[in-house]
């Protein structure tokens, strides 16, 4: 932005040259006026000259704010950028223990007032020291004296707007801070709405939305009330220096020891002295959100850098290789290797897993088991890349994760997380999500359809163009988790598939043509899933239980699987009525 800000203060500067010879031409024609007649033709020169210098300052005025605006708009956009790369490099683990409303508000409308700060505030910081000391080195050409009566009451400015600003900056805070929490409450009450009218507390929230609005309703108006302070004294400033120049000209004039023109030229200029400074304290007041947002966002971008060193943006899985990467062909039967593997969540203490030691070669099924809670979805993050590791290694064909080309890590692994994100649009957009430019080949996607068991899906929303809603919300939950599935199937280049819970929400019928198809499928890929459900076992050909931070083997059985769970897979036989239900 150095650029565009170095060429709208140097117009800034020519404003104020202009605002100069503007004052100097003035006081000449009224001086001129007043000698009578013999004096009206060197009227037409200087009038010419004076409609001259005020097109030149009107031209400038433009041409600063238009350069301004493009420093505003690289500013914010690579901002935007940067923050949001650095949320993908932190991964979902980070943004799980984040308020997203509040990130949400940072990166939309917070960076949006940002371009304040850049486009006005920057540029009239410096002009609030350029544009007075050129315009006292004119006053004190004019006359000296003048120049230093306005000399000692400028610089009693900054001791008054010293002792605003410390009182005003604290209370900026407080504004951006509850912007923040209304954007992220406003967004947890839309997310949780079901659950709120399902426990009859959505009328309640009304009375929270209006406790938050009223925050920052009085936040905002203690800013302003500051900001008018710090206003109120710069005029009043302005106004004490213009009389202390006045009078003693005035009475210079009526003795005769002052020529007309100059001292007109002073009376003119000596307000503009002050008017940059009032500029820039406004500017001070509505550039604050901006600035409290970059500032949010800049934190972001600097922790993702202290967790990820020269990390490239988007870290492990950010998108597609611009041009396909192969592993060392020798190592293709290493599979998926992790060596002392450690993984921390934030928020937590102790490690979720220690000292991990894996190895998955191809064409092989494994299944983790285990109680809730012991690791299971953090091992299969950290195997994606969404989770780095603390200590150890992962490899995957005798490529390190660490040292994997951009996008060749998220081309060999299809990923299915327990709870799944769907978008709003069709059920052929959602598929498509990682889909190259040429779009994804028809078998691929006929075979995902077939082993989800999507067909009755698509039919039921009209086809595969149907809108599912935000979140999928016309589907029901096992519909989502199946969509999802395909989703992770189309990425026909993967050789390791890692589901978590893929057959949550299904009905035994459909969770066994799944299975079943999913096997067909699999072919020579590597499967690594975490389940609760026992059928599920029937599909791999080795268990690993996770539990207190640890993986051991076990045998398949279904005494793997956590007592509530185990209890769900019995068959009871009921009478209901005349007919017996199993």
């Amino acid at each position: 932005m150095r650029g565009p800000l170095a060429v709208a203060v140097a117009a800034g500067l020519g404003q104020t040259a202009c605002l100069v010879a503007q004052a100097v031409l003035l006081g000449d024609l009224v001086a001129q006026a007043f000698r009578g007649p013999e004096a009206v033709g060197h009227l037409a020169p200087a009038l010419v000259a004076l409609v001259g210098v005020s097109a030149l300052r009107a031209g400038l005025g433009v041409l600063g704010p238009w350069w301004g605006a493009r420093a505003a708009e690289g500013v914010r956009v690579g901002l935007r950028r940067d923050g949001l790369l650095a949320a993908l490099r932190l991964g979902p683990g980070w943004l799980a223990e984040e308020r997203r409303g509040e990130l949400a508000v940072r990166l939309g409308p917070g960076l949006d007032a940002l371009d304040t700060a850049v486009a006005d505030a920057l540029p009239r910081a410096v002009l609030a020291v350029a544009s007075p000391l050129v315009l006292l080195g004119a006053i004190g050409w004019l006359n000296w004296l003048s120049m230093v009566t306005v000399v000692v009451v400028l610089a009693i400015v900054p001791l008054f707007l010293g002792l605003v600003g410390r009182l005003s900056a604290a209370r900026v805070r407080r504004r951006s801070d509850a912007l923040g929490r209304l954007g992220a409450h406003f967004l947890d009450v839309l997310e949780g709405l079901a659950t709120l009218r399902a426990f009859g507390r959505a009328a309640r929230q009304e009375g929270e939305l209006a406790r938050v609005s009223d925050e920052l309703r009085r936040a905002t108006l203690s800013v302003l009330r500051q900001a008018f302070l710090s206003g109120l004294v710069l005029e009043t400033m302005a106004a004490v220096g213009t009389a202390l120049v006045a009078v003693p000209l005035g009475l210079e004039l009526l003795d005769g020891r002052a020529l007309l023109a100059p001292s007109l030229a002073v009376l003119v200029l000596t307000p503009e002295v002050f008017a940059p400074i009032r500029r820039a304290s406004a500017d001070f007041h509505a550039s604050s959100e901006g600035l409290a947002a970059a500032k949010r966002v800049l934190d972001v971008v600097d922790a993702a850098d202290a967790r990820e060193p020269g990390a490239p943006p988007g870290g492990v899985g950010a998108g597609p290789a611009p041009t396909p990467v192969a592993a060392p062909a020798a190592r293709r039967t290493e599979g998926l290797v992790a060596r002392g593997l450690t993984v921390h969540r934030l928020g937590r203490d102790a490690p979720v897993l220690r000292e991990v030691a894996l190895a998955l070669r191809p064409g092989e099924r494994v299944a983790l088991v285990g109680p809730s809670g012991a690791g299971k979805s953090s091992l299969l993050e950290a195997v994606v890349g969404l989770l780095p590791p603390s200590a150890g290694e992962l490899s995957l064909h005798g490529v390190p994760q660490a040292e994997a080309p951009p996008g060749w890590w998220a081309d060999q692994v299809a990923y299915l997380p327990q709870r799944p994100q769907l978008f709003s649009g069709s059920l052929r957009d959602n598929l498509e999500l990682g889909a190259p430019p040429g779009g994804l080949p028809e078998d691929l996607v006929a075979a995902a359809i077939r082993v989800a068991q999507l067909d009755e899906v698509a039919v039921a929303l009209g086809g595969w163009d149907g809108p599912i809603g935000e979140g999928g919300a016309r589907l029901s939950a096992g519909e989502r988790q199946r969509v999802a599935l395909a989703r992770a199937l189309c990425r026909g280049s993967a050789s390791l598939v890692v589901l978590d819970e893929p057959t949550a929400h299904l009905d035994r019928a459909t969770e066994a043509r799944l299975l079943d198809a999913l096997d067909g499928w699999l072919g020579e890929r590597a499967l690594l899933v975490a389940t609760h459900r026992p059928e599920v076992l029937t599909l791999v050909g080795r268990v690993l239980v996770v539990a207190d931070g640890q993986v051991r083997p076990a045998p398949v059985t279904a005494e793997l699987v956590d007592a509530p769970c185990a209890a769900s897979a019995t068959t009871v036989v009921a009478p209901v009525g005349e007919r017996t239900v199993r």
